[in-house]
């Protein structure tokens, strides 16, 4: 079934938006002064179940990015336990090479997931920006 409507917008670049029960449909346009635009937009189906997967991704990407932070600073934490052990060690009188060098490798790996972190809160925030399709300009009286 094919409907047609005649729109007056003001010149310029427009996003259109369309919605029905069928789905929805976006379609950028560029109108000229005194000018006609023919732009033709087909209703797609929702995604099935409804799942946005931009929108999913944030999640996935922000969720994961917690989950690394806090495994970072739980590294970070046990390296520094362990780096006093080390001390303590030192103060001792016993090794304590091996032990200073465990605390090291737990600081480079709590590096490497503050840097995951940041990747995936980086993405996150990507995915929100983009998830939005820019607002349709208003359209004149």
């Amino acid at each position: 079934m094919h409907s047609f409507a005649k729109l007056e917008v003001p010149a310029g670049a427009r996003t259109l938006e369309l919605r029905g029960a069928e789905g929805r449909a976006v379609a950028r346009a560029d109108v000229p002064v005194d000018g006609l635009a023919e732009i033709e937009l087909t209703l797609a189906p929702p995604v099935a179940g409804g799942i946005d997967w931009m929108r999913t991704g944030t999640y996935a990407a922000g969720g994961g990015a917690i989950a690394a932070l806090i495994g970072a600073i739980a590294l970070h934490a046990t390296a520094a336990s362990t780096m006093g052990d080390a001390r303590a060690q030192k103060r001792a009188g016993e090794p304590f090479a091996k032990t200073r060098q465990d605390a090291l490798d737990t600081v480079g790996t709590a590096r490497l997931f503050y840097v995951v972190a940041g990747v995936l809160a980086a993405g996150a925030v990507a995915l929100y920006l983009l998830d939005d399709a820019p607002a349709p300009q208003p359209v004149a009286p």
